[in-house]
């Protein structure tokens, strides 16, 4: 499950302004967290990845996540996961 704090953390995540690997912030952790749940329901989904990731980005709108967030926590653990 995604949570607010999630989010609120997954923006401020060093990663999204320079990618490192050995970064274990939280807020890089709360990005990765995010990219899992997403990278799942991409895996589970008979459906484009772009239609997964707005529908979690709304599903998850009273949170703060858009779909840029979701898209790039889902790149980030392709990445690195």
């Amino acid at each position: 499950m995604i949570t607010q704090e999630d989010v609120e953390l997954a923006r401020k995540a060093p990663w999204l302004e320079t990618p490192r690997v050995d970064d274990t912030s939280p807020e890089n952790s709360a990005l990765f967290t995010i990219g899992t749940i997403v990278e799942a329901r991409v895996r589970e989904a008979s459906r484009p990845m772009r239609e997964v990731v707005d529908e979690m980005a709304r599903r998850f709108a009273p949170w703060g996540l858009d779909s840029r967030l979701a898209e790039t926590a889902y790149r980030y653990v392709h990445c690195w996961g």
